[in-house]
């Protein structure tokens, strides 16, 4: 009897185990499904000057395909970036088991970020016993989040400065912003226009003779006119370009005197010329995410001198 019972028990508690083991669970499953009220396919993000984001709504679904129902469970919003929560949000659901994907809606306000790209991860966590919990969890595309504003502290184009004969400075320092205008969804760039002042700086030396004169032209509410007034960020958020077409404007007219010839004196008209990011590379100028000044300088020789450019943008935030 002692052998039988033995058995018995061995086999009921194998039993108990098998059973133990084959009971059904929760089994929470969570997927972002929309990111609306931003502009863009895909969306993305302008900051104010205040480094603020415009608020969106991001929509999620929770399911539970399991056999058990899930008890209170906790879903969460994180939106990072570069590893650091920039806004967060949780809360408690219960759902029965083999339930139908269940729809969350979250507002988004008040959301301070940087330059670069925001990631949104949803996830979902749930007990299974009193020591134990399991989570789930879904993030979208990062989310590009771009500078509404790029206010230009110096821009310059220099044709034959400290050589002999005219020479001219075009410049936007201080006085000249880029205003996001529009995304390109066929290029995936950013496109910004050119608002504010440029000033023609003219000169002429030589022969000991001398003269110069400053013109200045503001566009008022209008950007300035040109396929290359813009200044362009690539989707990637890691190369830009930039320019203000000013060949168009009139002449600067200078009146050369010569004191060594009884002060005789002579006309001469400098161009404006047009502002360009070139470095020298054939290829774009480069730079990161989260970049918030742009800055750089390049220069190439044509047949009435040497043209050198300086640019130096600073992302329009906090204030700025």
């Amino acid at each position: 009897m002692a052998g039988i019972s033995a058995v018995a028990m061995v086999l009921g508690a194998s039993s108990a185990a098998a059973a133990a083991k084959s009971a059904p669970e929760a089994n929470l499953v969570i997927k972002i499904k929309a990111i609306k009220q931003l502009p863009g396919d895909p969306p993305y993000i302008t900051l104010d000057e205040s480094a603020r984001a415009p608020g969106f709504v991001v929509t999620f679904s929770v399911q539970n395909k399991g056999g058990r129902a899930s008890g209170k469970a906790v879903i969460a919003l994180a939106l990072e970036q570069k590893g650091r929560s920039k806004w967060f949000k949780d809360d408690f659901i219960e759902l029965r088991a083999h339930s139908k994907p269940k729809t969350v809606s979250w507002k988004v306000d008040n959301l301070r970020a940087d330059l670069g790209f925001l990631t949104p991860t949803a996830t979902v966590k749930w007990a299974t016993t009193n020591k134990h919990q399991r989570s789930d969890s879904d993030s979208a595309d990062p989310i590009p989040v771009i500078a509404r504003d790029w206010n230009v502290s110096s821009f310059q184009t220099r044709i034959n400065v400290g050589g002999t004969g005219p020479s001219g400075q075009t410049q936007a320092d201080g006085k000249l912003m880029y205003r996001f205008s529009s995304f390109d969804e066929a290029d995936k760039e950013f496109v910004y226009k050119p608002y504010g002042q440029l000033t023609n700086q003219a000169r002429y030396n030589g022969g000991g003779c001398s003269g110069s004169a400053s013109e200045s032209k503001d566009m008022g509410l209008s950007p300035w006119p040109g396929d290359t007034s813009e200044l362009m960020i690539k989707g990637s958020l890691t190369q830009y370009n930039a320019g203000v077409e000013a060949r168009d404007q009139p002449a600067v007219n200078v009146n050369v005197t010569c004191p060594t010839l009884g002060n005789f004196s002579f006309p001469v008209q400098v161009p404006w010329e047009n502002l360009e990011t070139f470095n020298g590379s054939p290829n774009f100028p480069r730079m990161s995410p989260d970049q918030t000044t742009l800055t750089g300088q390049g220069s190439k020789m044509t047949p009435v001198g040497e043209l050198k450019f300086l640019w130096t943008f600073n992302a329009r935030l906090s204030g700025a």
